[in-house]
């Protein structure tokens, strides 16, 4: 019984695990970076991994707000976190706003 819900919790610790961001607007994907006032998030990485290993991101430009809106909270977008643009081959432009205050790897 033990090693049953030992590998039940393991599965769901698992899949938690595998959610990339916290919330998705107009394509570009957030993680909440504060959760009490001042708001804030940052932009985070999002894509697609195909049955045979693939991995795509049809993104061509990235315009980031200085805010965004999610469960009638304002957040102010103030960094691109670590390969947020990961795998994104097309990607051409990105605009950031004044509100980023630190870019990721």
């Amino acid at each position: 019984m033990k090693t049953r819900l030992f590998s039940l919790w393991l599965l769901l610790s698992v899949a938690v695990g595998l959610s990339a961001y916290d919330f998705m607007v107009d394509g570009l994907c957030y993680n909440i970076t504060s959760s009490t006032a001042p708001y804030t998030v940052e932009v985070t990485y999002e894509y697609e991994q195909y049955p045979n290993g693939a991995i795509y991101r049809s993104m061509t430009t990235a315009n980031i707000p200085e805010s965004v809106t999610c469960n009638n909270r304002v957040y102010r977008v103030t960094s691109i976190g670590d390969s947020a643009f990961y795998y994104c081959t097309k990607l051409a432009s990105i605009t950031i706003p004044n509100s980023v205050t630190s870019i990721g790897i």
